[in-house]
């Protein structure tokens, strides 16, 4: 069976009580994605072109600190689950801002985006006849472009800061595991 998706424009905001379990404070942006979806008779699941787009992403996590991003692409994506396979052939960044402090406690700010959890019991081990193969992931460009850093630690004395404007950054031929 095969299936083309496309949904275009869905606001993250209104979907926060779904997540309000996992994070302090609601996330802001808008999500449009498509790709083709192929589902065998042998119970693989492939996607195939899947594009995934981010705009006017925010992700505060204190009142100072957060993520921001005015785009973020993801572009001719891959999946295959019986080949353990993922692919992008690019990843792009644009108009970015991350603001994040090592506060006193040692503990970093991005974190206070997460809701404490209960600890639950540990599952019983599964019984594994072998183990899983590796998922082999590859990124053929990654890039930043006009991204600012705020770094700040807090947790010392002089509360040292790394400021970065305007960071381009391109990576080629990223893979896992190789």
């Amino acid at each position: 069976a095969s299936l083309n998706l496309a949904v275009n424009d869905i606001p993250l905001k209104p979907y926060y009580p779904y997540l309000e379990p996992f994070l302090t404070t609601a996330i802001d942006g808008t999500l449009s994605l498509a790709s083709g979806i192929n589902y065998t008779a042998d119970a693989n699941v492939q996607l195939q072109q899947a594009q995934l787009r981010l705009t006017n992403l925010l992700l505060p996590f204190t009142q100072e600190d957060h993520f921001s991003l005015v785009d973020l692409s993801l572009n001719g994506g891959s999946f295959d689950l019986q080949q353990h396979q993922f692919s992008f052939e690019g990843i792009k960044l644009t108009n970015g801002q991350l603001t994040a402090t090592r506060l006193v406690d040692g503990s970093l700010s991005p974190l206070k985006l997460l809701k404490e959890q209960k600890n639950a019991a540990a599952p019983a081990p599964a019984n594994i006849e072998k183990e899983p193969p590796v998922w082999q992931i590859s990124v053929d460009k990654f890039a930043l472009e006009q991204f600012d850093l705020r770094l700040t630690d807090a947790s010392l004395t002089k509360n040292p800061q790394l400021k970065i404007d305007n960071l381009m950054l391109e990576v080629t031929d990223l893979a896992y595991p190789e």
